[in-house]
């Protein structure tokens, strides 16, 4: 397992209605008033178009969940469609720090040497190594669908001055 397998799972899926409006109010902040004056944020659009394909019933019927009364409340069948939305959506990255340990090899003129590394990262470091590690998977499937080689989605982390993979574990840090 690499280590950017070892951090994606440490990552989780959305499985509250909370957590799936928070993700799409983050990636999608926009409004528009319409004519009657009323404001609709991107973010309840692209939800209703997401969770409509999910549960496979009309846009409006979803984005009517965010009209008068019923804005903001949700019910028990609901929480289980929002949930199952979750189940598609990016990763929750984890909370906490985290620690890198292992060896890497790099490439002074002819020779190559090992370096020992063990590094503890602070929250903001575990969450922006997670969103590469995201970002890498999503690469490699490209990658892989380029290639025409179905399955083909290795992730090369040899650069050109190195003289082997990494051997990296990584873990979070139990407070």
């Amino acid at each position: 397992m690499s280590i950017l397998d070892e951090v994606r799972a440490y990552g989780r899926t959305r499985e509250t209605p909370d957590e799936v409006f928070d993700y799409y109010k983050k990636e999608y902040p926009g409004s528009k008033t319409l004519k009657n004056g009323k404001v609709q944020y991107a973010w309840q659009g692209k939800l209703a178009d997401d969770l409509s394909q999910v549960l496979g019933i009309e846009r409006k019927s979803v984005m009517r969940r965010f009209q008068g009364v019923r804005a903001g409340k949700v019910s028990k069948s609901q929480e289980d469609e929002y949930q199952a939305l979750g189940q598609s959506l990016p990763l929750i990255p984890p909370e906490g720090r985290g620690h890198i340990t292992g060896t890497i090899w790099v490439k002074y003129s002819e020779d190559c040497e090992d370096r020992e590394v063990d590094i503890e990262l602070s929250h903001a470091d575990v969450v922006r190594l997670f969103d590469m590690a995201v970002d890498q998977m999503i690469q490699a499937v490209a990658n892989g669908y380029q290639s025409n080689q179905p399955g083909d989605v290795d992730i090369d982390f040899k650069g050109p001055d190195w003289c082997a993979e990494p051997e990296l574990q990584f873990e979070m840090i139990e407070e």
